[in-house]
C-alpha cells in the first residue's frame, strides 16, 4: 500500500478509477464514463482533483507551511541562504489573507492547517500563528509564557507593528523624494552605440580618475566630452521644496506617535547588526589640530581594560569569538598582528580615532539587540552638511533608549539612536550615472545595493566619555 492510500484523509486514484486508455480510437470520449448510478463508486473517473490533494498528509503540510509560515533561519547558520529584501507589512497581510481562507479549500486542507496551527500550549512549535509571524518577520524575542498568550491578542501586537511600519516607510520616502529634489545635477556617460564595450569602460574610468585629486589638470576638461547633464527637474517633476520638507516633518511626528502607542503594550524593536566600530570622544591635547591628527588626552591601560570588559559584558565575550568579529588586527609595512585593541596604531604609529571590531566574513549579523523606546520619544534633526537644503542626514530619537544585546549580560540605558533619512540612493539615478553637490562629481548608484529606510546607527557608551562602541543596524521589519 502507498503511503498516499495509508494517510487517513489523503486524496488517492487507483488504477480502477482511472479512465480505460485502451478503447478506440471511434469511441466518444464520454461513452466509457460510468452511468448516474455508479459515478459515487468511481468519482475520480469523472473528477480530476488538484494535484496538491494527491499528496501525503505529511507532504501537503510541508506545502502549506510556505503559504502559512514566516521563517527565519537560525543566525549561526553556516550555509543560511541569502535572504531576500521581504515587506513585513504585506507579509503580514499575506499570511493572515492565507489562514482565513485556505480552510475552506477542502476538509483535508482545514485539517492540515489545524494541525499547522498546534495546540494552544504548542503554539510556540507551529508556523501558522501569530506568535510565529512575530518570530519570523520582526525577529522579536520569545520569551517564556508567550506561548499561553490569546492568539488575537498577540496578532493585534503584529498589527501594531505593522502600522508603525507603514507610518516609518511614508515618512522615509518622502525624505528620499527631498533628498531628490535637491540633488544638484545628474551626470551620465553616453558613447557611441557602435563602440566596444572595453572603449565605453575606459571613458568611465577617465572620467572618474580625472575627478579625483590624483587627476591631472590639463585632461579633466577632456574628461567632459562624453558626458550628459540633467537637473533634478528634467529627473523628477519639480516640487515645492518648503513644503514638502514641512509634510516630511509631519509625517514623521506621526511615526513618533506610533512608536508611543507601541510603548505602552511593551514592543521592543529587534536590531540586526551588521557593523561595530569603536570611537574614541576623550578629547586631544591640541584642540586645533585636526580630530585624526591630535594626541589623546585620555585612553590608559585603565581605560582600555574598561573597554574590554564593557564591549564584553554588551556583545557577550562567547559571540565576539566568532565571525564576523575580528579577532587580529594587521598593522601595516611589516609590524607584526596585534590581538588587544590597545596595541591597534595607524601607519605612522599613532592610535586611530576609530577602528573597526568586525568585517564582511560572515553574511550573519555581528549581534541582535533588543532596543525600547520611552513614552515620551522625541527627535532632533541632524543636518546635512553636504546639502543643507535637502533632508537631514539622520534623526536622532531619545531621551532614555534602552538597549539590550541578546548575546551578552548588561543592559546600556539612554544610548544615541539615529535613523538615517538622508543619502538614500535615487532611482531616478540609472546605473553607472554621477551626480555633483558643491562642485564635487560623486558616484550615484554604482555597484552596491541601495539602502533601505530601515538603517540606522546606535552608539553605546561603553566607557563614559572616552570610546563609545557604533553599531550600523538595520531595524527587522521597517522596510
Amino acid at each position: 500500500m502507498s503511503e498516499a492510500a495509508s494517510t487517513p484523509g489523503a486524496a488517492t486514484k487507483d488504477a480502477t478509477t482511472q479512465a480505460p486508455q485502451d478503447r478506440e480510437e471511434s469511441e466518444s470520449d464520454d461513452d466509457w464514463l460510468p452511468g448516474p448510478g455508479c459515478i459515487h463508486d468511481h468519482p475520480f473517473a469523472v473528477v480530476d482533483p488538484f494535484p496538491f490533494l494527491k499528496l501525503a498528509a505529511d507532504e501537503r503540510r510541508v506545502v502549506l507551511s510556505f503559504l502559512l509560515g514566516a521563517r527565519s533561519y537560525p543566525l549561526e547558520a553556516p550555509g543560511a541562504p541569502e535572504r531576500v529584501r521581504f515587506s513585513a507589512v504585506e507579509a503580514l497581510r499575506t499570511l493572515t489573507f492565507h489562514a482565513r481562507s485556505i480552510k475552506a479549500v477542502c476538509r483535508d486542507v482545514a485539517a492540515d492547517v489545524r494541525v499547522l496551527e498546534g495546540a494552544p500550549r504548542q503554539a510556540h512549535r507551529s508556523v501558522a500563528t501569530p506568535l510565529a509571524w512575530l518570530k519570523g518577520l520582526w525577529d522579536a524575542e520569545i520569551i517564556p509564557g508567550m506561548e499561553y498568550t490569546a492568539s488575537s491578542y498577540v496578532l493585534e501586537g503584529c498589527r501594531e507593528r505593522a502600522a508603525v511600519a507603514r507610518r516609518g516607510n511614508l515618512a522615509l520616502a518622502m525624505y528620499q523624494r527631498l533628498g531628490q529634489h535637491c540633488r544638484p545635477r545628474i551626470i551620465s556617460i553616453k558613447t557611441p552605440g557602435h563602440w566596444r564595450k572595453r572603449r565605453t569602460d575606459a571613458v568611465k574610468h577617465f572620467f572618474e580618475y580625472q575627478g579625483s585629486p590624483l587627476g591631472e589638470r590639463e585632461h579633466k576638461q577632456l574628461s567632459w566630452a562624453h558626458t550628459r547633464t540633467s537637473t533634478s527637474g528634467e529627473m523628477h517633476a519639480p516640487v515645492d521644496a518648503t513644503l514638502l520638507k514641512s509634510l516630511c516633518a509631519t509625517a514623521f511626528d506621526s511615526f513618533l506617535e506610533g512608536l508611543r502607542s507601541a510603548v505602552l503594550s511593551g514592543t521592543m524593536w529587534t536590531l540586526h547588526v551588521e557593523g561595530v566600530q569603536v570611537l574614541y570622544r576623550g578629547g586631544f591635547v591640541d584642540d586645533d589640530e585636526e580630530w585624526a591628527d591630535g594626541e589623546w588626552l585620555r585612553g590608559d591601560d585603565d581605560d582600555f581594560d574598561a573597554l574590554d570588559a564593557g564591549l564584553a559584558a554588551f556583545f557577550g565575550a562567547d559571540a565576539m569569538r566568532r565571525p564576523p568579529w575580528v579577532q587580529t588586527w594587521c598593522n601595516k609595512y611589516g609590524r607584526p598582528s596585534v590581538t588587544r585593541i590597545r596595541d591597534i596604531v595607524d601607519l605612522i604609529g599613532r592610535r586611530p580615532s576609530s577602528f573597526n571590531l568586525t568585517d564582511r566574513s560572515s553574511k550573519a549579523p555581528a549581534a541582535v539587540i533588543n532596543v525600547s523606546f520611552p513614552d515620551d520619544i522625541q527627535a532632533v534633526e541632524q543636518p546635512n552638511t553636504h546639502n543643507p537644503t535637502g533632508p537631514p542626514a539622520f534623526m536622532q530619537l531619545g531621551p532614555e533608549i534602552k538597549a539590550h544585546c541578546r548575546a551578552g549580560s548588561h543592559s546600556w540605558r539612554d544610548v544615541a539612536f539615529k535613523i538615517r533619512t538622508g543619502n538614500f540612493w535615487d532611482p531616478g539615478v540609472p546605473k553607472g550615472s554621477y551626480y555633483t553637490h558643491q562642485g564635487v562629481v560623486e558616484r550615484g548608484m554604482g555597484e552596491d545595493p541601495p539602502l533601505g529606510p530601515d538603517r540606522a546607527s546606535l552608539f553605546v557608551p561603553i566607557v563614559e566619555g572616552v570610546f563609545d562602541a557604533m553599531c550600523s543596524c538595520r531595524i527587522v521589519g521597517l522596510n
